[in-house]
């Protein structure tokens, strides 16, 4: 692991002892619709640049992209997917992603290496991108 990464993980640990005291909440609060967080989400890859998926409305999917890369945060690029960070223990590759009421929208982030420091790095940049069609809640053809 390097030293860069053994840092981050001490400093997201330190700052979630001291923060998850405040974060608990009633349950009724957290289930409801107005929260982006989801249960059971759909999972993205970078297996699935280029391609459609489909999700119905108010469905959530986890974006998860190749840790070996640093991505940029992913953008969509319209108001039908909301795109927001998950929180994990440790720094990683993951965002989220909650569908609309209806629409399509295109999420995209580039990556490059994730080199150590003095390190010689490729000068390479990788696109992902994957197409959001979202259908109304218990629509036919949902995946």
């Amino acid at each position: 692991m390097k030293p860069t990464k053994k840092l981050a993980i001490g400093v997201a640990l330190v700052a979630t002892m001291f923060a998850l005291p405040f974060a608990v909440q009633p349950a009724a609060a957290a289930t409801s619709t107005a929260s982006p967080y989801c249960s059971d989400p759909t999972e993205i890859t970078n297996a699935d640049h280029g391609k459609t998926i489909t999700l119905r409305a108010g469905q959530c999917a986890t974006l998860s992209l190749d840790p070996e890369w640093v991505w940029d945060t992913p953008r969509s690029s319209s108001r039908a997917v909301l795109v927001y960070d998950v929180p994990t223990f440790v720094p990683d590759q993951t965002w989220g992603l909650k569908a609309g009421p209806g629409g399509t929208a295109t999420i995209s982030s580039t990556g490059r290496p994730d080199c150590d420091p003095g390190e010689v790095c490729p000068l390479i940049v990788r696109l992902f991108e994957v197409h959001i069609r979202i259908v109304p809640y218990g629509a036919a053809g949902a995946a």
